[in-house]
């Protein structure tokens, strides 16, 4: 289990002492930090996230085959987000960010309480003379974290943004539950016959090596977020994620309280059926094989 990364023994401590009052007396220093390290398991900050456990388990050959697989989609992305740049495409990526906590305090005793979060997802787009970044923001009693919040966010900003183009070429992550799943093969059958699009591309990087251009928007606001002792709501954030990226890119941020879509209706009106097997009788693995 992790505690705050604003968090430290030190601080813990001196927030314990300041609760003794009249003739008790607390421990020392480093009895305090004695029973900390040695009766809890109890750390500070986040554990490392986005690494890739293959690459600590995979050998030799196998090893090899998927770092040249990581690099062969870094070098397609960069080769598509520069036909963007000329015109030929529509160049996109999507991710959701981690969890951001609602009101963040500096307070002591807000560290052992509960909050709500706050959910983003960051759509990152490149096209001719042109380059944005995009929040779709939501609170968890709005909505959770799943394909249906995901392609809500996705139409909300199609609808805002009210782009077109011949092709769209889309990147994200891998994963099962938010972006590679028959619900979000229907969503962008439905961005198909709206007419914005002719076609459109849906990519996943080597799984383990997904650092898209939304991640690196995502770094911009956590570092924005991290100079601020206190944010006491969702406006304030919104105020934050607007003005942390200070370049020529466009930042649009939306609130999806009232944006959230039946992305899973989407099949049954447009009479879509999920086939779990191709047409020579073997069985579809979107998650594994795609």
């Amino acid at each position: 289990m992790y505690l705050s990364a604003t968090l430290s023994v030190n601080a813990m401590y001196k927030d314990y002492v300041n609760r003794f009052i009249g003739n008790d007396k607390p421990v020392s220093g480093s009895m305090y930090r004695s029973i900390f390290c040695n009766d809890f398991n109890l750390g500070f900050g986040s554990p490392r996230s986005d690494t890739c456990g293959r690459c600590e388990t995979l050998l030799d050959d196998a090893l090899n085959h998927h770092k040249q697989s990581a690099n062969e989609a870094y070098k397609r992305m960069k080769i598509e987000r520069e036909q963007a740049k000329e015109g030929g495409c529509i160049f996109m990526t999507y991710d959701m960010e981690k969890t951001m906590p609602l009101p963040k305090l500096s307070v002591g005793e807000a560290f052992y309480l509960c909050q709500i979060w706050m959910y983003n997802v960051g759509v990152h787009v490149v096209r001719q003379k042109r380059e944005g970044s995009y929040f779709q923001i939501w609170t968890e009693n709005e909505g959770k974290r799943g394909v249906n919040e995901v392609c809500s966010s996705l139409l909300a900003f199609f609808t805002i943004e009210d782009i077109s183009s011949n092709k769209l070429v889309v990147w994200s992550d891998s994963c099962a539950g938010q972006n590679k799943n028959f619900a979000t093969i229907c969503f962008w059958q439905y961005a198909l016959l709206s007419g914005c699009f002719n076609t459109i591309e849906h990519k996943f990087p080597e799984p383990g090596h997904t650092y898209l251009d939304s991640d690196r928007d995502f770094g911009k606001v956590e570092a924005a977020v991290k100079k601020r002792e206190n944010i006491y709501s969702v406006n304030e954030y919104q105020t934050i994620m607007t003005n942390c990226i200070v370049n020529k890119t466009k930042v649009t941020v939306t609130w999806m309280g009232d944006k959230m879509a039946d992305i899973s209706d989407v099949a049954r009106l447009l009479g879509l059926k999920k086939m779990t097997r191709d047409v020579d009788g073997n069985k579809v693995q979107l998650r594994d094989k795609v």
